[in-house]
């Protein structure tokens, strides 16, 4: 399968993916061996800093104040966030980075912002986030991909650039039971031809922490879930993620706390 999002999917606004805070029925609703990436495929990411020690993560948009991450990226706070960009050595002129603290909950971890972070500026330059799923996405063997700076290699550093990676859902029976995740999660499985034959690895590697794990369901990029554990590449295992769908009624209530009122575009 190909490693880069197919085009046409669409994205949704924040009273699609959160109807029960406007009132809105049901009704009206590393990347290991993969390729570098068109940011504007993948607007919704954020790359995450922690100022403690520089650890590296990705970070989904998913409301116009919040961005969704990994347990792990959110040891220690504050943070600095960086948006709409693709490359860590290259400073584009539509970048930019805002310093936050964060919230645990579980298994994920959510960053709040007081700024509106889906708009950079001008009439037109509004972004939608990935659709949340509103129910869960079980299928073995869907096609979804994942976006990160992680290592492209076994062992190696993380890449400069935003690469993403086309992998493969795989259910709970097929998934190896450790650490955190192992009650909430799912795992994923990419493909590597060799010599003619299809090799099967663990896609995402260290830093791929955080970022989106990103299906397409019905013509929509639903968020499936948030990069775990990686594996870094190694025939025969799998990457960890958690599955967003588990994790929906905390993040509905993260932000009803954290915010006052809402309005859609």
């Amino acid at each position: 399968m190909p490693d880069i999002l197919p085009e046409g999917l669409s994205t949704c606004t924040t009273a699609e993916n959160y109807p029960s805070l406007f009132n809105i029925s049901d009704d009206n609703l590393r990347i290991i061996n993969g390729e570098e990436v068109d940011g504007t495929k993948w607007p919704w990411m954020a790359r995450i800093q922690r100022q403690s020690d520089g650890y590296l993560c990705g970070g989904t948009v998913i409301h116009p104040n919040f961005v969704l991450t990994s347990t792990e990226c959110c040891r220690t706070f504050p943070m600095n966030v960086t948006f709409s960009d693709t490359s860590i050595t290259i400073d584009e002129d539509s970048q930019y980075t805002l310093k936050t603290d964060g919230m645990m909950m579980q298994y994920s971890c959510m960053l709040h912002f007081k700024e509106d972070i889906l708009w950079s500026g001008t009439d037109d330059s509004y972004t939608n986030t990935p659709c949340m799923p509103q129910e869960p996405i079980v299928a073995h063997d869907q096609e979804c991909w994942i976006a990160g700076w992680g290592s492209t290699a076994v062992i190696g550093i993380p890449s400069d650039e935003l690469r993403s990676r086309g992998v493969r859902l795989r259910n709970d029976t097929d998934c190896q039971d450790q650490f955190l995740y192992k009650n909430s999660g799912a795992c994923i499985e990419g493909e590597y031809p060799v010599s003619g034959e299809i090799y099967h690895e663990a896609p995402s590697c260290g830093n791929d922490i955080g970022g989106p794990v990103i299906c397409p369901i019905d013509g929509k990029a639903v968020l499936a879930g948030v990069m775990g554990p990686g594996g870094c590449g190694i025939y025969g295992r799998k990457s960890l993620y958690l599955d967003v769908f588990t994790q929906m009624k905390n993040i509905v209530s993260t932000i009803e706390e954290f915010t006052d009122s809402f309005s859609s575009e």
